[in-house]
């Protein structure tokens, strides 16, 4: 992965996150005009919009990403409950990754602990 993508990456989870704020900011003056009675359907239909939203670009950065949309499908007290129905399709809808490639990163991840313990002990020594 090149530092393109690395920008690219970041510019997409920002761009999402600048659009959801703003559709919620949106909802919030929207539910200020509406009758008490409109107005849990006004966020519920956010809450589907924005969790619609969330999960796609999850799902297209794949990796890390995947994982802590899995994990927040566990948080059912922590998220609305539009939310949770749409992160569970990630725990088993995804394809597995090569498992060559799981055991590269396995590996380079175990090499890059033990080169940081390795440079923490020799900075203790000195």
């Amino acid at each position: 992965m090149g530092w393109g993508s690395i920008y690219y990456r970041r510019l997409k989870v920002f761009t999402m996150f600048v659009v959801i704020c703003l559709d919620y900011r949106a909802v919030r003056q929207r539910v200020k005009w509406t009758s008490k009675s409109k107005r849990a359907a006004l966020w519920g239909e956010a809450h589907k919009r924005n969790a619609k939203r969330f999960v796609s670009l999850m799902i297209d950065l794949k990796g890390v990403w995947v994982k802590l949309g899995q994990h927040l499908s566990t948080w059912e007290h922590m998220l609305p409950k539009q939310y949770i129905p749409l992160l569970r399709k990630l725990q088993d809808s995804l394809p597995p990754r090569p498992l060559k490639e799981v055991a590269l990163l396995s590996f380079m991840f175990k090499a890059l602990l033990r080169f940081s313990f390795f440079t923490l002990a020799m900075e203790k020594r000195m």
